[in-house]
């Protein structure tokens, strides 16, 4: 038996579910779902019939003195709550044109015939309101109203909740609908002439005659609204005739019909004013008044939606017009002229932090006498480049639009990984500032009332701007009001790229408050306890999550400079070999210090929690400017903080680990929903907190999180926003479009052959390399890569004899690679010859080149690993020095079985007419899941035994017995630590040596090789067992006197075989060679080996009769 006493009924919903099909009783004393005392009586009621002893005639007895209470005069004793019986009236705020417009008659339906007027109904027992009625405002707070606003009436609905209790809200007729009148660039319409009535309210009446009252209500409403209109259609055809011109311009200027622009989003054209609404007195912008605005732009009109349900009806007060501040006679300033700028960026900074007057003209004098202004940000914050239009009437306080570009600097403050943040985005659409000025905001103001955003709903539709973009804001003030000292105003906006829709908000709110108001604000009233996970939210398993519960400082500045793996930790080595790992923000857009506490399966919903720590000190950078005189953090930086934080959480949860190039992106086409409730201004230090309430986890090809997010302030919550959503997509280090001259290779359409075109084969987008034929591999789908820089070793490709995606043997490529005079590999050698390793790469990548050329990837539909296999009769005839190696690559044949595809090469590589190298080798196409259970080799030339045996001589790589000429590798080229020699091992007597390297998951090697793949490329262990053959003949004292080694022995062919691969998770890479020959002649002394290569103690390598050759002067 369990009986609960507290308010609602939480634990009571619960104990059903701990306890199943038990034997049990729950109720609840106060469940919120029912009336207090009906609740109580069928707890009572549930009790007794359960077996409960209750004393029901103690309640019996409780419930009749209530109800003789009602009919009569209460006990002076009795305790009584007096409350007023209405809110302050919401007016609407001025232009004249408004305020002049007849008070809203209750609406009665009745036949027209004249009547006395009807006495106010009784007020009705409070009714229960279903969740979608319930507004924003009285889920975020109690203490401010939802008004009605001039040109946006109603409040919208509500996301699910509780049911609450309430009287229904006074009846008021509907906004006058207006037709859509279609303006074209040669058709002006006018409306037609009304005649006047005059407005005549009955005088009260005997009440009794109801009908006849009635009937005379709605005579002198239609009179009302005859008149009403009269007036809307003679402004609307002077509006109609300066925007004319206004859309030609836009049309010229955008290559678009005229109806087209409107259609976006064209400002609303009905003003109605606003009813009586009862509210106790503002404290503070706490409401989320929502106006009906246009819905967000898309191509589809949208569905016609029911009629709403009027409740019943009840007489209004009287609303009283609010004079509007006398201001020069306003008179409409005319638009721009096509092709020109209202208000150029200059401007803009004048009007941002000087005289308003000095560009706003004369009639606004008054604006430079106060201290604070209505204003956009000061730079670095004003991020509107230009002003195209305005269409509203100066200091009238009406309705209007204006029109702002902002271009997409590459190198801006506020870019990260090549695109705009998504809070500097709804940043940058701040002109509602400008065109509340424009409209009259501060002639009320006067510096005692500084502007604040209280929220918006917006939905990001695609991808965010990236550098070279111009965004393109067409931004509507929608309409006003007033409720007790407090003004609100209601805007919305669409931002373009193009003709790309980019970001569409609604509902957007905002409002001019004193400062006993903003720092009396309540604050956030959302609480995840209250709230839960919508129905059917998916989570599904992370792929790898960190061990790790908080991030230092440290931490987190490594993950910002692109080091995974040094944040996170074990299980994220794979994220250390990035090219550019998804990550935060630097510089001024790195807007939290850490990572305070990550629980991935916490929180209030069990499904994870993050949260985020600011420390905000009170000179931070963003409050010079924002704004002048009246310094305080934006809410936009706060929302973008936010976003960051469930980016993070992203990251902890391990979906970047297989997404290298990758960034994060708001959801696009989901409304969210932002709500600001308090401010962050310099009057001392401050700690934000920004907490992540995980709601769903989707993995898949573009993995996304929603979760809820919230803002505190030193404990106070000032922002919030109930489910926003953050997802990878693909992207590339190498921004698209190759950069450089473009030269298409003869016999293709669209395949290029320039140096941009093969770096974009290493780290850029697939189509910008190999055309359309590429295509499938832009977006999610992985597709085989060249090596990138610095390990990228083809400057072009010359030619190509077959066609473009058609497997074809004999088909070839001739390519080139320019060797720099000051390569960095010519450094590390100590040598102007180009060393083994990367030789061996200059003749193997257009292999990799013709791979992909032929389509066998892009042919197949799942995604393949592209692995280099054997090497036959590989010879070095010569050095290959500075200047252009010419590469001579014919595919002889291929093979397809199992799954994979194997592809045999012939290749030559020359320089100025001379062979420099020649090999037969093979590739092979695999998929991923082949890769993982690496078997290795066989019956390697070593045992693992042998390589664990102590030797006699150990040696560090570059200590004194191995410094000094002839030279072994250093810097990149340095793959070996430490060298075991044993002298006189090996079948010929000659000496045996293992040299060891410790694998680091940050090598620079993984980066280059390859992306979203990363493995040490094989000829890196060619030169291990190089190094290690080298090392073993100078301990061996072969190589004394030696001024240099042979890049690899000259005329001495040598094989190789390739059957593993080392990753980032490996640990500890080994060389092994068993010293063949020993011979001595003119050129040098030849040493002959084989040699192993093994990752931790697998054999994945092998070579044999490699050569040594030490050069004497």
């Amino acid at each position: 038996m369990f009986v609960e006493h507290g308010p609602r009924g939480i634990l009571t919903a619960a104990i059903p579910k701990i306890l199943g099909d038990q034997p049990h009783v729950a109720v609840a004393l106060d469940a919120q779902e029912r009336r207090g005392l009906r609740a109580l009586a069928e707890t009572v009621a549930k009790l007794w019939v359960n077996g409960v002893p209750v004393a029901t005639d103690g309640f019996d007895a409780r419930i009749e003195a209530l109800r003789s209470q009602q009919g009569g005069a209460r006990a002076e004793t009795a305790r009584t709550l007096s409350f007023a019986g209405h809110w302050p009236d919401i007016v609407d705020v001025p232009g004249a044109t408004v305020a002049e417009a007849p008070a809203a008659p209750p609406r009665v339906a009745a036949a027209h015939t004249a009547g006395p007027a009807v006495a106010p109904p009784k007020v009705p027992e409070p009714v229960a309101v279903s969740p979608a009625a319930v507004s924003p405002a009285q889920n975020e707070s109690a203490q401010m109203p939802a008004p009605e606003t001039t040109g946006a009436a109603a409040t919208i609905a509500a996301e699910a909740a509780p049911a609450q209790y309430m009287p229904p809200a006074p009846s008021y007729p509907p906004a006058l609908a207006l037709p859509q009148t279609v303006v074209t660039q040669t058709e002006y319409v006018t409306a037609p002439a009304v005649a006047g009535q005059a407005v005549n309210i009955a005088a009260p009446a005997a009440v009794g005659d109801q009908t006849a009252t009635a009937l005379g209500i709605v005579d002198s409403a239609s009179a009302a609204h005859t008149a009403f209109v009269e007036r809307q259609a003679q402004a609307h055809a002077a509006f109609l005739q300066t925007r004319e011109a206004m859309l030609a311009m836009v049309a010229r200027r955008r290559g678009e019909l005229p109806g087209r622009v409107v259609a976006r989003s064209a400002p609303a054209t009905t003003v109605v004013t606003a009813p009586p609404v009862a509210a106790p007195a503002v404290t503070a912008p706490a409401a989320f008044v929502a106006p009906v605005t246009p819905a967000p732009a898309s191509a589809a009109p949208p569905a016609s939606a029911p009629a709403p349900v009027t409740p019943a009806a009840a007489r209004p007060a009287p609303v009283a017009p609010v004079p509007a501040p006398a201001p020069p006679a306003p008179s409409q300033e005319p638009a721009a002229a096509p092709g020109t700028v209202l208000f150029s960026r200059e401007q803009l900074e004048v009007l941002a932090g000087g005289k308003v007057s000095e560009v706003f003209g004369p009639r606004f004098a008054e604006y430079d006498n106060y201290e604070r202004l209505v204003r956009m940000p000061e730079p670095p914050l004003l991020l509107a480049d230009r002003v195209i239009s305005i269409d509203g009437e100066p200091g009238t306080m009406g309705t209007g639009t204006i029109v702002t570009e902002t271009d997409v600097d590459p190198d801006a403050w506020y870019m990260h990984n090549g695109r705009m943040s998504p809070g500097v985005v709804i940043e940058s659409g701040q002109a509602d500032l400008l065109l509340a000025s424009w409209l009259g905001a501060d002639f009320s103001n006067r510096s005692d009332r500084v502007y604040r955003l209280l929220g918006c709903d917006l939905t990001f539709m695609g991808e965010l701007p990236k550098g070279g973009e111009t965004l393109h804001y067409e931004i509507h003030i929608d309409g006003h009001a007033k409720t007790g000292d407090t003004r609100l105003f209601f805007f919305h906006y669409d931002c373009y790229i193009g003709d790309r829709l980019m970001i569409s908000v609604r509902n957007g709110q905002a409002g001019f408050f004193s400062d006993a108001e903003l720092a009396d604000s309540d604050g956030v009233l959302w609480d995840a306890a209250d709230d839960a996970p919508r129905e059917g939210a998916i989570r599904d398993t992370p792929p790898q999550v960190t061990t790790k519960r908080s991030f230092s400082a440290e931490e987190l500045a490594a993950y910002v400079d692109g080091h995974a793996y040094t944040c996170f930790g074990a299980g994220f080595e794979r994220a250390a070999a990035h090219s550019r790992t998804p990550s935060l923000p630097k510089g001024r857009l790195r807007l939290f210090d850490e990572i305070a506490e990550f629980d991935p399966e916490g929180g209030p919903w069990g499904r994870g929690y993050l949260r985020a720590r600011a420390h905000v000190p009170a000179d931070s950078w963003f409050y010079s400017g924002h704004f002048k005189n009246d310094p305080c953090m934006p809410g936009t930086l706060m929302a973008d903080a936010a976003t960051q934080a469930l980016s993070f959480a992203m990251a902890a949860y391990g979906f970047t680990i297989e997404h290298d190039g990758w960034r994060f992106e708001p959801v696009p086409d989901e409304m969210s929903r932002f709500v600001c409730r308090g401010q962050v201004i310099p009057n001392a230090d401050h700690t934000l907190d920004y907490e992540v309430f995980i709601e769903e986890i989707i993995d898949g090809p573009t993995p996304t999180v929603y979760a809820a997010l919230l803002c505190r302030s030193d404990g106070f919550k000032v922002f919030h926003a109930r489910r926003f959503g953050i997802r990878l997509v693909p992207d590339w280090p190498m921004p698209p479009g190759a950069p450089g001259p473009v030269h298409i290779l003869e016999g293709t359409t669209d395949v290029r052959g320039d140096y941009g075109a093969l770096l974009a084969c290493g780290r850029g987008m697939p189509s910008d390399a190999f055309g359309e034929l590429y295509k499938p591999f832009d977006g999610t789908r992985r597709a085989p890569r060249l090596p990138d820089e610095p390990y990228h070793f083809v400057s072009r490709i010359i030619s190509v004899d077959s066609p473009p995606g058609v497997p074809t043997k004999g088909g070839t490529c001739v390519a080139e690679y320019d060797v720099p005079a000051d390569a960095w590999y010519l450094a590390d050698t100590h040598s102007d010859a180009v060393p083994l390793s990367v030789l061996i790469e200059i003749l193997l990548q257009p292999c990799g080149w013709l791979s992909s050329y032929n389509g066998f990837a892009a042919n197949r539909p799942d995604d393949v690993l592209f692995r280099n296999l054997d090497g036959k009769n590989i010879t070095q005839l010569r050095p290959a020095l500075v200047g252009t190696l010419r590469v001579s690559t014919t595919m002889e044949r291929y093979a397809e079985g199992g799954g994979s595809t194997i592809c045999f090469f012939d290749v030559v590589c020359t320089q100025n007419d001379e062979v420099v190298m020649t090999m037969n080798t093979a590739f092979g196409f695999f998929k991923p899941e082949a890769m993982e259970n690496q078997v290795g080799l066989k019956s390697p030339q070593f045992t693992l035994d042998g390589l664990n045996a102590e030797a006699p001589v150990n040696v560090e790589y570059l200590g004194p017995e191995l410094s000094g000429a002839p030279y072994l590798h250093q810097g990149r080229l340095q793959v070996l630590d430490r060298v075991k020699f044993w002298p006189g091992a090996g079948d010929a007597g000659l000496g045996r040596a293992v040299a060891i390297y410790d694998v680091h998951p940050e090598a620079w090697f993984f980066k280059a090789h390859f992306f979203q793949d990363p493995v040490q490329p094989g000829s890196l262990g060619l030169e291990a067992m190089q190094q290690c053959a080298r090392a073993a003949a100078r301990l061996a004292g072969v190589a004394d006197g030696a001024t240099h080694f042979e890049q690899v022995a000259h005329d001495q062919s040598f094989d190789w075989s390739f059957r593993g691969q080392v990753t980032p998770l490996a640990k500890l890479a080994r060389s092994a060679v068993e010293i063949l020959s020993v011979e001595t002649d003119e050129r040098g002394t030849l040493v002959v080996f084989n040699g192993t290569f093994w990752v931790d103690d697998l054999c994945i390598y092998e070579t044999k009769k490699m050569g040594v050759r030490a050069v004497r002067a």
